[in-house]
């Protein structure tokens, strides 16, 4: 059973790429604290920027990345980070705040050389939480982000998770095991509960001890 978060109860959350993977989990745990995941236009208490590109289309390097495939990259991994936060603000400042969650990744920490417009799009993720924090503050709006590791959804099984990638993973990490989706959806959803209430411009890394630090 996860932890329960009774301030959750009846919030209204979005939650972008939330049908596979992290976003699936993070939406069952929600729905769980007896959340409502927005299906229609309405406020939002809590927004969830999880959709991401990633998976073997994204794995391209400096040298055979194209102006189209650097666009694809970072529409998918970044743009719409910023543009969905920018269209929840005025309805998270009528309710008297909100919370956002951005997902990261760990990609450019390692540093992983076989995605370099993927890791920056992540890493500009990072910065803008820290920025947005400042800026949202006063509102009473936390943004914080979660940058998973490896994690093993099913795409990555289906796409990335080759024996040998595994083996490169393991060797990596602390933790000997394939870290799961609802591990990912567990800190995001701490992070937007009330339990996280002192908490904004923070970045909690979900990765088995890869990075070895917060």
């Amino acid at each position: 059973m996860p932890a329960i978060y009774p301030d959750l109860l009846n919030k209204t959350v979005l939650i972008t790429g939330g049908a596979d993977g992290i976003g699936a989990a993070t939406a069952s745990l929600f729905t769980q604290q007896g959340s409502k995941i927005l299906t229609t236009h309405g406020p939002i208490h809590i927004l969830i920027n999880n959709a991401a590109a990633t998976g073997a289309a994204g794995r391209f390097t400096t040298e055979t990345a194209t102006p189209a495939a650097w666009d694809t990259s970072v529409n998918a991994n970044l743009r719409h980070v910023f543009f969905l936060t920018q269209a929840v603000i005025p309805g998270m400042k009528t309710l008297g705040g909100g919370s956002i969650v951005n997902l990261g990744s760990i990609t450019w920490r390692i540093p992983d050389g076989r995605q370099p417009v993927y890791a920056a799009c992540k890493a500009a993720v990072m910065g803008l939480t820290r920025v947005q924090s400042k800026e949202l503050g006063v509102h009473g709006i936390r943004v914080n982000s979660v940058m998973p590791g490896a994690i093993a959804t099913r795409r990555q099984r289906e796409e990335v998770l080759t024996p040998e990638y595994r083996e490169e993973v393991m060797r990596a990490q602390s933790l000997q095991r394939d870290l799961v989706p609802e591990e990912v959806g567990s800190v995001i959803l701490f992070l937007a509960s009330g339990e996280a209430s002192a908490v904004t411009g923070s970045s909690y890394v979900v990765d088995g001890g890869w990075c070895s630090d917060p």
